[in-house]
């Protein structure tokens, strides 16, 4: 927060997952509504379910994606499985990419008698979105209930997730990141600083963060589905989410016409943190 208060950027990337870390990343998430870009506050463009969008890349063309595995990819035994023939295999990449995995998942838990909270029609617990992640990234030999069933719904599947995790288990993991960094880095945001100079675009990792109330979440939104459809394959999901609560910009807005009707000052707004140099 410092740093941003003082215009003090920094771009970092760590080793294993090749994610970007800035003062934006790093500030704490009840604080980016505070925040102002050129004068704007902002919004974010989320991938939906995004590690297993970019899994979808792995299944359909792992070719393409070997320079992104931490060691030695596994190409020739991918091959073997004989992927792009496999049922279960198009059925995960279906599920995956409208972003409905999550809640196939749970109703298979649920119908193979585990105890699963459901929240909603279209959301996951969080218990069990960790369910779903330690089975994807957890080491080949543990085993549960769980696991054995996205094993008996995604035999092909789990046997070439398998394969990422059979040097070392984090490897899998660290190479949806290190794609998801690429995509939205050198892909999306790239292109928008490129295309469109004056506009705000920065990353919170698989978040792409422009401006409310203009044309630019459009832009962005229209960018991200370009550049990510011809690199995966499909169009993503994407969730549009306020960092500044709608109450609160309510509130200003209707402050701000009450101050021009009246002619008074009245109390004074606080200032939100200006990080203009974030982008340039």
């Amino acid at each position: 927060m410092t740093r941003i208060n003082n215009g003090e950027p920094y771009l970092t990337r760590d080793d294993s997952g090749h994610r970007v870390h800035t003062p934006l990343t790093n500030l704490p998430r009840f604080l980016r509504g505070e925040v102002q870009i050129n004068g704007r506050y902002l919004s974010g463009l989320d991938i939906s379910n995004s590690q297993l969008y970019f899994s979808i890349k792995l299944l359909t063309d792992p070719d393409g994606v070997k320079d992104f595995f931490p060691g030695k990819f596994p190409l020739m035994m991918l091959k073997c499985l004989r992927l792009s023939q496999q049922q279960d295999v198009t059925t995960f990449v279906l599920l995956a990419k409208e972003a409905k995995l999550y809640k196939f998942l749970e109703g298979e838990f649920i119908r193979a008698g585990l105890k699963i909270e459901v929240i909603s029609d279209t959301k996951v617990s969080d218990a069990t979105k960790k369910k779903i992640f330690t089975i994807l990234f957890e080491e080949n030999h543990l085993t549960s209930r769980a696991k054995k069933v996205f094993q008996r719904c995604f035999p092909n599947v789990d046997r070439a997730f398998s394969l990422f995790r059979m040097a070392r288990y984090t490897d899998f993991v660290n190479m949806l990141a290190r794609i998801e960094a690429y995509a939205v880095h050198e892909l999306i945001i790239a292109r928008l600083n490129r295309e469109h100079p004056d506009m705000v675009a920065q990353q919170i990792y698989d978040n792409v963060v422009t401006s409310i109330v203009t044309d630019d979440i459009d832009t962005a939104k229209r960018v991200m589905t370009e550049e990510l459809t011809a690199f995966v394959g499909c169009p993503p999901v994407l969730k549009t989410e306020n960092f500044r609560p709608t109450s609160v910009l309510k509130v200003n807005t209707s402050i701000k016409e009450r101050r021009g009707k009246e002619g008074k000052r009245g109390k004074r707004e606080r200032v939100p943190y200006d990080v203009e140099t974030l982008n340039k």
